[in-house]
């Protein structure tokens, strides 16, 4: 029987141990090691060579976005699953967008981990159910800018349009423009609204 090789980068001990216990039941898979510092992913990666990585997103020094970048960027093979408390249709997307193979809500359970792995290690992708979910909500939602993410950010400081312009050398009108397309995309009835909506659906994070 092939054994697929799984690497875990996953900061929270618990969830660690929990994992690791499900694959030690799991003929077809085995973990190789398990290390909790998103700065070692990389090269932890390069040490171990797995099939495949189960990936967090919130570590506490170089975030699972970030690693999925420097892989993209590298030209990495290895298949990536994020599993995370992360539940956010942007932050689903951005995660597809940067190469990940799965996804896998932390609260899924362990039936929908191991389908993702199982599914992944045969060359296909997977989202659980809850990640398929939230990101169906948002379907026909359109994806704010880089440019409207920042001034997102600056009105979510309590900036108003003037400092905002003043901030990024723009004028006080472009900025109004962006505001008006950035309530538009997020179907926000003011300002306000709109940084509520971006912070909940992870656009923007305190």
């Amino acid at each position: 029987m092939l054994v697929t090789r799984v690497l875990l980068i996953e900061d929270h001990g618990v969830f660690r141990a929990g994992i690791a216990s499900v694959l030690e039941n799991t003929p077809e898979f085995t973990l190789v090691a398990a290390i909790d510092s998103g700065q070692a992913a990389v090269s932890a990666i390069d040490e171990y060579k797995p099939d495949i990585v189960l990936l967090d997103l919130r570590l506490p020094d170089v975030s699972g976005l970030e690693i999925l970048r420097r892989l993209k960027a590298a030209g990495s093979p290895v298949r990536v699953i994020v599993v995370s408390s992360h539940d956010s249709d942007h932050v689903i997307r951005q995660a597809l967008a940067l190469g990940a193979r799965g996804y896998v809500f932390k609260r899924a359970g362990v039936v929908q981990l191991l389908a993702a792995l199982k599914a992944v290690s045969q060359g296909r992708t997977y989202l659980s159910a809850d990640a398929e979910a939230e990101l169906a909500e948002h379907l026909n939602q359109r994806t704010l800018s880089a440019r409207e993410i920042q001034i997102l950010r600056f009105a979510a400081q309590g900036m108003t349009n003037a400092q905002i312009g003043k901030q990024l050398t723009i004028s006080e009108r472009t900025v109004k423009f962006h505001i008006n397309s950035i309530m538009q995309k997020l179907e926000a009835s003011d300002r306000t609204h709109a940084v509520a909506l971006a912070l909940r659906r992870g656009i923007l994070e305190l």
